[in-house]
């Protein structure tokens, strides 16, 4: 944009009493603009949607799926991986945790005291949230490996241990390169300095049961392992009966930990940024108990819009998705704001609920924010990394900001978007030599209020007239910005509003930004248009 138009538009936004939304400002490094593109592909939401009562006392029983991802509305699954040989000598006492994957299998390249290391993974999924009376009825444990140059076919074994232990915080200088601080987990202790493994690497029977709950295998071309079996079923119900958590390790089979080069990495807990689920670990839970089944309903919704329906009284809610798209589960009482429902449990007085078909749902003039944390840093100080992140706006703009180093290995990106509609990201760094690219997140921009419509149509039309219309493509991105803006804006009334004083407010806010694009008349002509060459009696 031209230095003219910057003084024209500040011009224009100061006559107009026009303010940059509160909390905004330019973080960006680069601003391009490829060809038209951005959210046209996206999906419907589609899935079923149930309602129960749950009564101890009630025959008949109610089914329910819950998925469980860490950190997505559950924050007590946690994982490391442990390493050394079966003796109990090692190359490397550590603690290892917040790191992006856990291992499994024998390392290739790091040869010391006649041996190379051996690597187990752990996981613990504590506070469970399923009351001590549900029945479990099925489960399957989902993980994602990384890409590997060397694949061939491998059986992991899931297997329950015995023994808790603490995960602890990555070594005395938690970043997983100091020796285990008191307490914490490595190859020969589940407690440093408090309690050992009956057997390095949790090996013997004190540790583990002798039978495996599942196996999951990988072929070449496979990206997950997959865990399901009557025995992790049952296993899962008896834990969850004695409100105990889930104590699982994962190895490679015996002959496989035995070469060197068959080590498998698996995406952990901690794995890509807090906004997406990406490649973590996901734990699915079939389960029933005693109630009543109030609503169970097939949903369709457009990316953007909501449904809404009465709670009826109930105490849960799930929705059973057929589709990947992501969704909000929402609810409140009368005239008050809507909560989130992370477990799906209602509250006394919550009588409302709502599916509305977003992602991360951000208001407009509100910063996005995601962060991350991963403690193997090797290329050089946390605090000198440069971790880039692009976003992509609905129109298809594309912008890169760097992420701001917020100690303690953790890394935030912000950006305060300036469109309605879905937007994508993704980030990278060079945190280690061999890089790391994270899988796309997303994030949807919304209206939440009348307030916020006028404010956000008030600001857009001073964009529009500092704009210079000599680039179609400029044109047509604005006309699609303005498009999706007037309909959030217009889904913010209703049909009494519209006709009222406060529909009037937003209409004019609308017209002033078509205005901006070219003249508008202030009123429309009813005409009809020039009569068909016909109608004059000459030829078609």
């Amino acid at each position: 944009m031209s230095s003219f138009f910057r003084r024209a538009a500040r011009r224009m936004k100061k006559a107009l009493g026009m303010a940059p939304p509160p909390g905004r400002k330019t973080p960006l490094v680069r601003n391009t603009y490829p060809t038209l593109g951005g959210d046209y592909s996206i999906s419907n939401l589609r899935g079923v949607i149930r309602l129960s009562r749950l009564d101890e006392r009630a025959a008949a029983r109610v089914q329910h799926t819950t998925l469980l991802v860490p950190g997505f509305g559950y924050d007590g699954m946690e994982d490391n991986d442990i390493r050394g040989h079966l003796d109990g000598t090692f190359q490397y006492a550590w603690n290892q945790v917040s790191q992006k994957y856990v291992r499994a299998g024998r390392i290739e390249d790091l040869f010391k005291y006649g041996e190379y290391e051996l690597f187990r993974a752990l996981q613990r999924w504590a506070d469970l949230p399923f009351a001590d009376t549900v029945s479990v009825e099925d489960v399957e444990l989902r993980l994602a490996v990384r890409p590997d140059e060397r694949k061939f076919s491998r059986s992991v074994l899931l297997y329950a241990l015995r023994r808790d232990w603490n995960p602890g915080a990555g070594g005395t200088a938690r970043d997983n390169l100091t020796p285990p601080a008191p307490g914490e987990v490595w190859w020969n202790d589940a407690r440093f300095g408090e309690e050992p493994w009956g057997l390095p690497g949790a090996s013997s029977s004190d540790d583990l049961d002798p039978a495996p709950l599942a196996e999951g295998t990988l072929g070449s071309e496979s990206d997950e392992f997959v865990f399901a079996s009557p025995r992790l079923t049952r296993y899962v119900g008896e834990q969850v009966a004695r409100k105990a958590p889930l104590l699982f390790m994962l190895k490679l089979q015996d002959r496989q930990e035995d070469i060197p080069g068959s080590m498998i990495a698996i995406w952990s807990a901690t794995e890509g940024d807090n906004r997406t689920p990406g490649r973590k670990p996901r734990l699915t839970v079939r389960w029933s108990m005693p109630g009543e089944t109030l609503l169970e309903e097939e949903v369709l919704v457009e990316p953007g819009r909501s449904q809404e329906f009465p709670t009826k009284g109930a105490d849960l809610v799930s929705f059973d998705p057929h589709s990947d798209e992501p969704l909000e589960l929402t609810a409140r009482a009368p005239g008050g704001a809507w909560r989130v429902l992370e477990d799906g449990r209602l509250r006394s007085g919550e009588s409302e609920l709502r599916v509305r078909a977003v992602s991360n749902a951000t208001p407009l003039g509100t910063p996005f924010d995601a962060s991350f944390r991963d403690t193997w840093v090797r290329t050089a100080p946390p605090e000198d990394q440069d971790v880039l992140c692009l976003f992509e706006s609905p129109t298809g703009r594309r912008l890169e900001i760097l992420a701001r180093y917020d100690g303690d290995f953790r890394w935030v990106f912000e950006l305060t978007p300036d469109e309605v509609g879905r937007w994508r990201y993704r980030w990278s760094h060079g945190l280690q030599v061999e890089g790391f690219q994270a899988q796309e997140g997303t994030f949807d921009v919304v209206l939440d209020g009348l307030e916020e419509a006028i404010q956000a149509l008030r600001w857009f039309q001073g964009e529009v007239i500092a704009a210079a219309f000599d680039d179609r493509e400029d044109h047509a991105r604005l006309m699609v910005r303005f498009a999706k803006l007037e309909r959030a804006a217009m889904a913010t009334l209703t049909p009494q509003e519209f006709r009222g004083d406060v529909g009037a407010r937003l209409i004019e806010a609308i017209r002033g930004v078509r205005a901006a694009f070219g003249p508008f008349p202030e009123s429309l002509p009813m005409e009809p248009a020039d009569p068909h060459p016909w109608q004059d009696g000459e030829p078609a």
